[in-house]
């Protein structure tokens, strides 16, 4: 008699479950090692099959993280091609990464959805674990270029980890002189000799990005747009005029002390050479400071943990309270639309494990007229709505924002993620549907800013 296989199976000894994650070239599953109870996160590559840049991002996510062995890193326990069995038999060739699994999720969710920084104290706290794993790398000969908080990882035991080495290489270059010239990353966080296509060290471009990192942790805030001549606010740092930044940033963030500025001001300074090493950061005065003890440090996580559900319920109450009918989504007759993104039932570890709160419940037996209006929404100048797949009860299309001008006319060849996300509607019953959305690539920010967007401000068809 036949076995029926229940679960997928990977190179047939890793079985995958629910996904938590998915890039521009990747789903990634949770998943364990037969035989044993470990969770394990798996990525498996897509969109490979004619190689290009995918298989150049997941052969250096493989090759640099084997170099490395670090607390404050993620750890990579496999990376091969293998055979991926579906439970219904169907079978195919893929390539993959097995990661440690962070079972807290992205640092980014911890201060962005509480819409706060955490503070020197406890930023302190954050920004040694990331320069101690930063200095791992580089150690290793390993330089990230492409550090942000969407790529920090916290671990059940809130252990901050850097991840997402897809565009990590060798400090010493391709010519071995210690000079990069490929211009890739996410431009708010990229040095600016990057954004100007000038050789580059890796260490002191990745020192720039930790400047960034430190203080948004600390202010909940961006320092400034992009790192270039025409950033109404890192033109000074381009002037050294480091007193008429803080001047004008003041009235937008809560008191900092002026060890905190002098730190920022030696990781984000236009000159490279000007940056802080390593060594200087953990010996600079502000990095000696207080640091919280570590059931504090539990304690703060715990409590913004907490405040991520406690938001969903807070905004899914007053709307109900309000019972308001959001504009611009295609309502049908005499239909209403919900926002399903702040549901009480999501619990914050599936929220912050991967499931997707970013759906719209739309009442009303319209499907034409609500396909039609998704689909017309984004079709705009500034984005790109590829092809409709229709199937049965569902339909789904992905949506590709367009750069900016500026970013287009000042960062030509600049090797970035765009920001793209599939819509998906699907029938739940006779008389409901639910239009999905599930980012692709881009920045996490980008994302919910849409998102927001498309619920407050589109046009009622």
């Amino acid at each position: 008699m036949d076995i029926v296989q229940e679960q997928t199976i990977l190179d047939d000894k890793y079985f995958l479950h629910r996904k938590i994650g998915k890039g521009a070239t990747c789903k990634v599953h949770l998943g364990k090692l037969k035989n044993e109870n470990v969770d394990l996160a798996i990525k498996i590559l897509t969109g490979n099959e004619k190689g290009g840049n995918n298989s150049k991002h997941y052969r250096a996510e493989i090759d640099m993280l084997k170099k490395i062995n670090h607390p404050n890193i993620i750890n990579l326990l496999d990376g091969n091609r293998g055979i991926l069995k579906k439970p219904d038999g169907r079978s195919k060739l893929v390539d993959y990464i097995v990661l440690e699994y962070a079972s807290n999720g992205e640092l980014f969710d911890y201060i962005y959805f509480p819409r706060q920084g955490f503070g020197e104290k406890f930023g302190r706290g954050i920004f040694t674990q990331i320069i101690h794993g930063l200095n791992g790398c580089h150690l290793s000969g390993v330089a990230h270029r492409d550090l942000k908080t969407e790529n920090m990882m916290v671990t059940g035991e809130w252990k901050v980890k850097l991840a997402d080495f897809g565009y990590a290489t060798l400090l010493a270059g391709r010519n071995g002189n210690g000079l990069l010239t490929t211009s890739l990353g996410t431009p708010g966080y990229a040095a600016p000799e990057i954004l100007e296509r000038k050789p580059y060290l890796g260490s002191a471009a990745d020192i720039f990005s930790c400047g960034v990192i430190l203080f948004v942790l600390v202010t909940g805030k961006l320092p400034f747009g992009k790192a270039i001549i025409h950033d109404q606010f890192y033109k000074h740092f381009i002037r050294n005029d480091y007193d008429t930044y803080w001047k004008i940033m003041s009235p937008r963030l809560d008191n900092v002390s002026e060890e905190f500025k002098s730190l920022i001001n030696s990781l984000i300074a236009y000159d490279p050479v000007q940056r802080a090493s390593v060594e200087e950061i953990l010996h600079h005065p502000w990095m000696t400071g207080e640091q919280p003890k570590y059931e504090e440090y539990v304690e703060e996580f715990e409590r913004r943990k907490a405040m991520v559900l406690k938001m969903k319920e807070i905004e899914a109450a007053e709307e109900a309270k309000k019972k308001k009918v959001y504009k611009g989504v295609y309502r049908g007759e005499n239909d209403e639309i919900q926002s399903d993104r702040f549901n009480e039932e999501v619990t914050v570890q599936e929220f912050l494990g991967g499931s997707n709160p970013y759906r719209v419940k739309i009442p009303g037996k319209n499907y034409t007229g609500h396909l039609n209006h998704l689909y017309n929404y984004f079709d705009r100048k500034d984005k790109k709505s590829k092809s409709i797949d229709v199937n049965g009860n569902s339909a789904k299309f992905r949506v590709t924002y367009e750069l900016d001008e500026e970013t287009i006319e000042n960062l030509p060849e600049f090797e970035v993620d765009k920001l793209a996300f599939d819509v998906e509607l699907k029938r739940i019953d006779e008389d409901n549907y639910i239009a999905e959305f599930t980012k692709v690539s881009g920045a996490k920010h980008d994302f919910y800013n849409m998102y927001d967007e498309f619920l407050t401000n589109s046009e009622k068809k």
